[in-house]
């Protein structure tokens, strides 16, 4: 170690030196271009030592990576851990189990009162037991749910994970998760409604492609401050599902059909008016704000009807609907769009109840002919 501060400044120029010699710089800057690797070997007399074969390199490593996750297990100044019990995660008996492993934040110990053990802190272990490894394998795939299975819609955040029908399935998996990391997030937040159809309907779309031997769980949620709420969990809907509630917008969005009423509203050159059916016309009039009201949890309550086919109250929805209709007509607002879309909604639900009828129809008709 005292060597190597010693050498830096050498190490450095020698490293240099050899990243222009393999051409790996993309600028004057000395920036490498990625992606790039660099492996030091060191050699003793005629033998080759890698980085991993040498005790010094190990023990700096593994000292690195025990206090990157210190606080797994220490939390002002309160020690919480345990030797030789059962991981919660792997159910297997570890050398130590941590008890601030807290991944997304469901539970708290700041509060003694929320900890087992006669509201001793250092006894929280006894809440939720992580081995070390079950709890690197979380934050991994925190991280990995983070980059890839993150969207957004209407507002809120929320993430689609996969969920195989059956457990010998791996390969489909990585196969769906591929194929979901190249979804482009997408918002319903933009104005433009061509935009909006566009991204709204392109993950639905895709994840109704996919095998029914594999479902996917929707988990709305809100972050604030260190706190991980969930606001919506919609699990186990099947790509069957997803294709009905795409074949519905379809078939109310057919231009064929004899709507002329909604033919999209030119107002200037850069700004249409797209009446394609889109969850943002519900969002519409069930906004989150201090001037319409806080209505998140009736939207989420509605789209989460619609996803698992439950049925929803025309009277309640007829209601808001004529509520934000009244409030707007007697500010003087401009409710031709808004009549518009709420027509277009109940077209949208009744559509999704004849789709379901029909399968309940094709349901019972084929139980009636099996022998």
């Amino acid at each position: 170690d005292k060597l190597m501060k010693e050498k830096i400044s050498l190490i450095k120029e020698d490293l240099l030196s050899e990243v222009k010699k393999q051409n790996l710089l993309k600028n004057s800057k000395n920036e490498l271009k990625e992606p790039s690797i660099i492996t030091l070997i060191f050699r003793e007399e005629t033998k080759d030592y890698y980085v991993g074969d040498m005790q010094i390199f190990k023990e700096t490593f593994a000292k690195d990576e025990k206090s990157s996750y210190e606080n797994f297990y220490k939390k002002s100044n309160k020690i919480s851990k345990a030797e030789n019990k059962y991981c919660y995660i792997c159910k297997n008996k570890a050398e130590e189990v941590w008890g601030f492993v807290n991944t997304y934040n469901f539970y708290t110990v700041d509060k003694s009162s929320f900890v087992i053990g006669g509201f001793d802190q250092s006894k929280s272990w006894k809440n939720y037991p992580v081995c070390s490894e079950c709890a690197k394998i979380l934050e991994i795939g925190k991280k990995y749910v983070e980059d890839n299975l993150k969207y957004k819609f209407c507002g809120f955040e929320y993430y689609i994970v996969p969920q195989l029908v059956v457990n010998n399935g791996d390969q489909l998996l990585s196969k769906v998760l591929d194929r979901q990391e190249k979804y482009d997030n997408f918002s319903l937040k933009e104005d433009r409604s061509s935009r909006i159809e566009q991204v709204e309907e392109k993950i639905l779309r895709e994840l109704s492609k996919e095998n029914n031997n594999i479902n996917f769980n929707f988990l709305f949620f809100k972050k604030s401050n260190n706190e991980f709420k969930i606001l919506l969990y919609m699990q186990e809907i099947s790509p069957t599902r997803l294709k009905y509630l795409i074949e519905a917008k379809d078939k109310v969005d057919d231009k064929e059909r004899e709507y002329d009423i909604f033919r999209e509203i030119v107002l200037r050159k850069d700004k249409t008016i797209n009446f394609n059916f889109s969850f943002s016309f519900i969002r519409d009039f069930f906004p989150n704000n201090k001037f319409d009201g806080r209505f998140d949890k009736y939207f989420l309550s509605i789209i989460n009807n619609i996803f698992i086919n439950k049925k929803i109250s025309m009277d309640f929805l007829v209601n808001r609907f004529m509520e934000k209709i009244r409030s707007s007509f007697l500010e003087d607002k401009w409710i031709d769009v808004l009549l518009l879309k709420s027509y277009k909604i109940l077209i949208y639900l009744d559509e999704i109840n004849i789709l379901d009828r029909r399968k309940e129809m094709s349901k019972k008709k084929f139980e009636r002919t099996k022998p």
